[in-house]
């Protein structure tokens, strides 16, 4: 039997109670920055593939900025389904935006599809 007058005795038990509470916790609950890093990356990639369908632009490079910090992007709505905040800017680096045309169907483009200010959008060539 464990005497628990000794003193690294009941810290080690209480050591591995709080451990196997913190691993239980991280297991059960997922970190919602991995959830972010999907949807920051999937919004990327469809930025990207509609910038892509432009006529003369290659090498699209696309950076986003949200309202909120990190960890207050995700929050959960009744059915389930996450929602996180707006889009407050895009910057864009693309071989052949340096032409004003393209640049300026890049932006409107952005524009219309993430209902943002024009302000809100950065394109520059590479």
């Amino acid at each position: 039997m464990i005497r628990l007058s000794n003193k690294k005795t009941v810290f080690l038990i209480l050591s591995i109670i709080l451990s196997g509470i913190v691993l239980i916790y991280i297991y059960e609950n997922p970190t919602k920055k991995s959830d972010y890093n999907c949807y920051e990356q999937r919004e990327e990639a469809r930025i990207i593939a509609m910038i892509e369908t432009l006529e003369g632009v290659s090498d699209v490079s696309v950076l986003l900025t949200f309202e909120n910090d990190v960890s207050v992007n995700l929050s959960i709505n009744n059915d389930g389904s996450s929602v996180i905040s707006e889009i407050k800017g895009i910057a864009v680096s693309a071989v052949g935006a340096d032409d004003p045309l393209i640049s300026e169907k890049i932006i409107s483009m952005l524009c219309a599809a993430y209902n943002i200010n024009s302000r809100t959008v950065f394109v520059c060539g590479k």
